[in-house]
């Protein structure tokens, strides 16, 4: 009866093996290879990123189901049947309006292909430092140890930090900062994230980090 149990569960074990299988890939726009793009299996923690040409592999099994994602670019999915090899092309997300506020402010329009319209507008003279973008490294960072520089000291900073699909991996609320802010991501996945910042009730630029 032992032996027969051995057998069956050797035999599951030899079956789901077998079910996997190594899948290869690229991730690119309609120009260029897309680096650090991610790739994940859909419900599941299993997923990897793209190197610097665009290239990746992934054990999957065949039903599972791959989403692909890059900032600023559309997420794409795609069922695992009987690939070996899958090339993948990404669209850019549609943009609508984005004002840009510096010496002037211009109200640019940008469809799938990028068609600008541009008109500049008069902007108060009294622009603030807070909305000055504040700088990132090491980035990426291989050990998920960050930096963010500021342009001047706050007395309270929120930082949150998402992943691509707008899951919060980290947050935290820094009081009385200097000029530098030690952002500990040592903890997340390899892949890209998005760094958002309050600044004593002021929106900060969004931040694109990267684990490797």
């Amino acid at each position: 009866m032992k032996k027969i149990t051995l057998f069956a569960i050797l035999l599951y074990a030899f079956n789901t093996l077998s079910a996997q299988t190594t899948i290869k890939g690229t991730v690119t726009d309609e120009i260029s290879a897309l680096e650090w793009a991610n790739i994940y299996i859909k419900n599941s923690t299993i997923g990897t990123t793209t190197d610097a040409n665009g290239n990746f592999k992934l054990q999957v099994q065949k039903g599972d189901t791959l989403a692909i994602s890059y900032t600023g670019y559309q997420t794409k999915e795609i069922v695992v049947n009987t690939q070996k090899f899958i090339p993948i092309t990404l669209e850019n997300e549609s943009l609508d309006e984005v004002i840009i506020t510096s010496q002037s402010s211009r109200r640019v329009t940008c469809s799938t292909r990028c068609s600008w319209t541009v008109v500049t507008e008069e902007v108060s003279e009294n622009l603030s430092n807070s909305f000055s973008t504040p700088s990132l490294y090491p980035n990426p960072s291989s050990n998920g140890i960050f930096h963010l520089t500021m342009s001047t000291p706050y007395k309270e900073v929120q930082v949150t930090v998402t992943n691509l699909l707008g899951q919060q991996v980290h947050s935290k609320r820094y009081q009385n900062t200097k000029t530098s802010i030690t952002l500990d991501l040592a903890s997340v996945r390899t892949g890209i994230y998005l760094i958002n910042m309050i600044a004593d009730g002021v929106g900060l630029p969004t931040q694109k980090a990267i684990r490797k």
